[in-house]
């Protein structure tokens, strides 16, 4: 065994390093201690643990730090959380988002990532010292990385994301947040690819744009969009009381505020690399349709997002493979602000 440095608390700690003399190492030992030494770590590394990628140390690097995360298996399920981890041999082999022609690009931002003694290891850089190294690596002024604390809401989100900007959560979402989001806009301003990057943009604030009329119009009128319900099952429309269509117009903006969300994040992670990402997308009414229909269909077959976001909250109860109530409802937004 080998000693390094210890980065916070006591003068040192101790690290397993691969020992082929010992007959009873393995993955499984190597791991049980990693979990010992992750016990007595202080708050400003555990609040950056996601599921699965756990936080050791971190270093001053410029005016900011770079965190060291070591990935270690576990059962546990968050389903109140969206934000996916990607495992070791994805993001090892630099094939998880990012093509593998880009890792090298990305390694003077703070990314370095290795496997070592059985152990998979990544450094991720934080809101400061990633704009530092944006600097001296010639894009001041194009990356743009907001520091949040806890998490943000649908549209607050969505909202970042149309104004070209990347959120950064201080916490348990650091690791996806960088894996999903700051890499791939990294790699698109690296490759020049603004145009594709501003077409999105426009396209979330035109779903902002509608789910803020509709606020309007039902703080005016709360059964001022529609004035019926919809049976999931059957996807037939029903005449209702005003209290019931309040409700089902309340249900539905709700719904539309978490798709403008989940089309910011499916956007926001695309590296516009191959063909099928590079195509436009505009404001156009049309357009707007096709981006429902494409992050429904993202989500319904990625890690159910919609499932995880309504389950429990009188939301889950609709078809998650269809997309027709709701863009009714956005047609109906559509037609009453034209009126």
């Amino acid at each position: 065994m080998s000693s390094i440095p210890a980065l916070y608390g006591a003068s040192s700690a101790v690290f397993p390093t691969e020992d082929r003399s010992d007959p009873d190492h393995s993955l499984v030992s190597t791991q049980l201690k990693i979990k010992t030494l992750l016990a007595d770590r202080p708050a400003h590394l555990v609040e950056k643990d996601g599921q699965y990628w756990k936080c050791l140390e971190r270093r001053q690097d410029e005016e900011g730090y770079i965190y060291r995360f070591v990935y270690i298996e576990n059962d546990l399920v968050f389903d109140a959380s969206p934000a996916e981890e990607p495992g070791p041999d994805d993001l090892l082999n630099g094939a998880y988002i990012i093509e593998p022609e880009d890792i090298e690009r990305l390694i003077p931002f703070g990314y370095t990532q290795e496997k070592k003694c059985g152990l998979s290891y990544i450094e991720l850089p934080d809101q400061i010292a990633q704009l530092c190294r944006a600097e001296r690596q010639g894009l001041s002024g194009r990356l743009s990385v907001v520091d949040f604390q806890g998490f943000a809401d649908d549209l607050d989100f969505a909202k970042y994301v149309a104004l070209g900007q990347v959120v950064l959560s201080s916490g348990a979402q650091f690791v996806h947040d960088h894996i999903f989001h700051v890499r791939v806009r990294l790699v698109n301003l690296l490759h020049d690819r603004d145009t594709e990057c501003d077409e999105f943009q426009q396209q979330i604030f035109r779903l902002i744009e509608i789910c803020e009329r509709a606020e309007r119009i039902l703080e005016h009128s709360p059964n001022g969009i529609c004035d019926y319900t919809i049976d999931s099952a059957e996807g037939q429309l029903h005449s209702c009381s005003l209290e019931q269509s309040a409700q089902f117009n309340q249900k539905m903006l709700a719904r539309l505020k978490a798709l403008t969300g989940a089309a910011a994040d499916y956007l926001s992670s695309i590296t516009f690399a191959s063909s099928d990402q590079k195509k436009s997308f505009t404001s156009e009414e049309s357009s707007i349709f096709d981006l429902v229909e494409e992050t429904w269909a993202y989500y319904d077959f990625g890690y159910s997002y919609f499932s995880q976001r309504f389950k429990g909250d009188g939301l889950g109860d609709w078809p998650i493979g269809d997309s027709k109530e709701l863009q009714r409802f956005i047609k109906q937004i559509i037609s009453k602000s034209e009126e």
